[in-house]
């Protein structure tokens, strides 16, 4: 726990401290363009299991052509990249797809590697 000093004192003299306001960071942000063939998911941030239900639902709900753009996406555990193969094999579009992200792809479809949960 991180404790933030103020300054300021209390009656007996000693220090006043208090906690830290913050929000709880954000892990995965999804962004739907503008409805028309195709139509683009952006997916920013951390991609895990927590989160596959919400971007699955959002993907259902897009008729026609389906583009992902995981430009932004730093990370996908195991079920993360299960999801993003699933829909790719639906005809979704994979764009932007970083190096670390390709290899996580590659080596779920092959089989091969240990990817993290």
């Amino acid at each position: 726990m991180i404790r933030i000093a103020s300054g300021a004192t209390n009656l007996a003299g000693a220090p006043f401290w208090h906690e830290p306001s913050y929000t709880e960071p954000m892990t995965l942000r999804i962004t739907v363009s503008e409805p028309g063939p195709p139509t683009t998911v952006k997916v920013d941030g951390r991609l895990t299991g927590d989160q596959v239900p919400e971007l699955q639902q959002v993907c259902a709900e897009i008729e026609g052509a389906l583009v992902l753009d995981l430009t932004d996406l730093n990370f996908a555990d195991r079920q993360g990249v299960k999801a993003l193969h699933e829909l790719q094999a639906k005809g979704a579009d994979l764009i932007g797809v970083s190096q670390f992200i390709g290899l996580l792809l590659e080596r779920s479809s092959q089989g091969t590697g240990n990817l993290t949960d």
